[in-house]
């Protein structure tokens, strides 16, 4: 046997190994993602949830912040909000913060 069989003999081993352990891979993390579905499904309306709170938080501290300093980095403020708000609208489901007054509780 030349040391080429040697190699595609061994590659063959190789490949049928990685198969099998795909194939049990496969199979054991098939019910586990469909207990997973479930929750991912309940978390998607949270995580929305969450971020409209979020910007509505961060509207409120700059607001609160531009109003201590008496608008002396209102500009700074500003800019940070606006990087802020892509971030929580990378999904499209939240509305990024604006400069308006938060809603009084």
């Amino acid at each position: 046997m030349t040391f080429m069989d040697k190699a595609k003999d061994l590659a063959s081993k190789v490949t049928d190994r990685a198969n099998q352990v795909a194939g049990d891979l496969a199979e054991k993390a098939g019910p586990i993602a469909e207990k997973a579905k479930p929750l991912a499904e309940k978390a998607a309306p949270l995580a929305e949830k969450a971020g409209t709170l979020a910007a509505k938080g961060v509207t409120a501290a700059a607001s609160s912040v531009d109003k201590a300093t008496g608008g002396k980095y209102h500009d700074r403020i500003e800019t940070v909000t606006g990087k802020l708000g892509e971030v929580l609208n990378r999904d499209g489901s939240t509305n990024p913060p604006t400069k308006e007054e938060p809603d009084q509780p």
